[in-house]
């Protein structure tokens, strides 16, 4: 489980490093430039079609299955943590705890650099 959790931080480290949010790519002229066969099932394909904007009504069905699915794996994420992680150990109130002798405020920066990812 550790080694998934630093996978998946150095894959997000990696990422923020590699792809800067200032930097914009126009997917849809890159793609203008690829060459498409035209055979008799790609005769009518346009790549450019799959970049431009939806209809713009709301859908309550898709609304609430997105809601849903997002509750769902909220949830469970949490129970995983709480299975993976602190299942074998004693449970208490909330408590502050000075943690420099055991973790040197490891989970600080953890926290803070999520909070600048997200952010």
């Amino acid at each position: 489980m550790i080694r998934l959790a630093t996978y998946l931080f150095l894959c997000s480290l990696l990422t923020t490093i590699s792809a800067p949010a200032q930097e914009k790519i126009n997917f849809a002229s890159n793609l203008s430039a690829i060459k498409i066969p035209h055979t008799s099932t790609l005769s009518s394909y346009d790549p450019n079609k799959f970049f431009k904007p939806g209809d713009s009504t709301f859908h309550k069905g898709r609304f609430w299955l997105v809601a849903g699915g997002q509750a769902v794996i909220w949830a469970g994420s949490y129970v995983a943590l709480n299975q993976a992680w602190y299942a074998d150990y004693p449970k208490s109130s909330f408590h502050f705890f000075d943690d420099w002798d055991e973790w040197g405020k490891m989970d600080k920066l953890g926290h803070m650099w999520t909070a600048y990812n997200v952010a």
